[in-house]
């Protein structure tokens, strides 16, 4: 449902140095699929992640979802994202900022937002905090406030930017579990951004490791195929763990060396 063909992105800096971000990158996403985007620092998640948003324009390649083209020329309904760093409106309680995402969508009368709303809050687990305000919240409860929202407006594809790296490392889990739950209930395609090869490998259909800048496709690992027991401790898991390090640390390795040169 969603492609990319031979996508690149440069940067030119004031100073007249070109600076490239993402290059040649071909790939294609399914229909309920959960693919994660993993990478070190500067390895181009975040760039591609707005390009497929249609917030940036590629420097070459197009973005085709459901074949139609994606650019910053205008909005192509279907995108729902979420960033790490999520803002609520603070005036608003929570099922109100959940319903702020239906409340320009055509079709939708106000007792269907208001089943759509309850089934999210239900769905997250805020049943009890639906007319709470954000700064009654935890961080935790915020990015489910997040997700919510997203999800209301019923998008073709969910794209998330490192959604849970400011939480402690507690909510952090509940929330990665809890989500993984989610997207095998909804079936909602995802493309969820991350350096934490440990999240990616308790979450991901599949994964699409990155290089350094520029980020390019370096391996790709489907792990409904190759890892069924997500358990930390499973001796599978170990060992994929261990070859995709070893690939991200030769990857970085090179690019030091080869900057260094």
């Amino acid at each position: 449902m969603l492609h990319l063909e031979n996508v690149s992105k440069t940067y030119t800096l004031s100073t007249g140095y070109v600076i490239s971000a993402v290059e040649d990158i071909t790939l294609d996403v399914n229909q309920g699929e959960l693919l994660v985007l993993l990478g070190p620092s500067g390895s181009g998640k975040t760039t591609l992640l707005r390009m497929i948003a249609g917030l940036e324009n590629p420097s070459t390649g197009a973005i085709y979802l459901d074949g139609t083209k994606v650019d910053s020329s205008g909005p192509v309904p279907g995108f729902g994202m979420i960033f790490q760093a999520y803002t609520a409106f603070p005036w608003l309680t929570v099922k109100e900022n959940i319903a702020f995402a239906l409340k320009y969508k055509q079709g939708v009368s106000r007792t269907h937002r208001q089943d759509i709303v309850q089934h999210l809050l239900n769905l997250v687990g805020l049943s009890n905090f639906a007319d709470a305000f954000p700064k009654e919240l935890s961080g935790g409860m915020k990015q489910r406030v997040a997700l919510a929202r997203a999800l209301a407006a019923h998008p073709k594809v969910l794209l998330m930017d490192e959604p849970f790296n400011a939480l402690d490392a507690l909510t952090r889990a509940q929330l990665q579990s809890e989500f993984v739950k989610l997207s095998n209930q909804d079936h909602f395609t995802t493309l969820f951004v991350t350096h934490d090869l440990d999240e990616a490998l308790l979450i991901a259909d599949r994964i699409i490791l990155l290089t350094p800048r520029p980020g390019r496709i370096l391996a790709e690992y489907n792990l409904r195929s190759c890892l069924r027991n997500r358990d930390r401790h499973d001796s599978r898991f170990l060992e994929l763990r261990q070859e995709i390090y070893s690939a991200m640390s030769d990857s970085v390795e090179i690019a030091v060396s080869g900057e260094a040169r």
